[in-house]
Formats: C-alpha cells, structure tokens, sequence
C-alpha cells in the first residue's frame, strides 16, 4: 500500500476522549484498511464492513469515510472542552459559559463548516446523495 506502518488504535470505552484519536488513526490508514477489508473473503469479513468495502457499494465506503472525517473535525472541538470541564476548582458558572461555547461551536460545525476533508468526499457521491 506504500504506506507507513502504525498500529490501529483501539477505542476504550471508559475514556472516552480516545474515540477522536482512534477515528484519526483508522482515517490516517484508511486505504490500507479498506484494502484489507476487501480482499478478505466474505466468510472472514464482518457484515458491516462487508457492506461497506464491496466492489459495487463504492457510495458506501466515502459515506462512511465522511462520517468520520466529520467526526474527527467534531471531536476536537470536544477534546478542547473537556479539559476545562474536569478541572479541579470549577464554578457553575464558567461551567455555563464552557457548555454554550461548546454548543455554539458545534452548531457551527453542523451548519457551516464540516471540515477540509469532508467537501471532497461528498462531491465524489451520486448528486441524490449529496444534498
């Protein structure tokens, strides 16, 4: 795949903040893995990812790249926000103003701004797809 080797990070439920960097290393990778994923045969592969990585399923695939692509841009926003929600002398009310600084960022997000590597992907799809 003439790529450098690096291990699939796993997401660990109880910490969730892990989840961006998991989603970041599977995109960092995303040929090699979607190359392996097709070339296994389909006893071996897991019907998610069968449905996804087949041939003729190629909408499927960029969608589910989008997705997280997306969602790595996401996950940023809420890394950044969480440090200062855990900190050890916090008032309610700087609560407040992290929360809705939170929430304007990520309504911005939705509306406007999907991240670089998500416009690309969605003008590889079908035009009913990307509306």
């Amino acid at each position: 795949m003439d790529c450098e080797f690096s291990e699939v990070l796993r997401y660990v439920p109880t910490r969730w903040m892990s989840l961006g960097k998991a989603v970041d290393r599977l995109l960092q990778n995303w040929n090699g893995i979607t190359s392996y994923f097709k070339s296994l045969p389909d006893s071996d592969c897991p019907k998610f990812l069968q449905q996804h990585f087949q041939a003729d399923k190629c909408d499927k695939e960029i969608l589910l790249k989008m997705y997280l692509s997306y969602f790595s841009n996401v996950s940023k926003v809420l890394n950044e926000a969480i440090p200062e929600v855990e900190k050890n002398k916090l008032a309610i009310i700087e609560t407040y103003e992290i929360m809705s600084k939170l929430r304007s960022k990520l309504i911005c997000r939705r509306d406007n701004f999907f991240g670089g590597e998500v416009k690309p992907l969605i003008d590889q799809l079908l035009p009913n797809l990307q509306n």
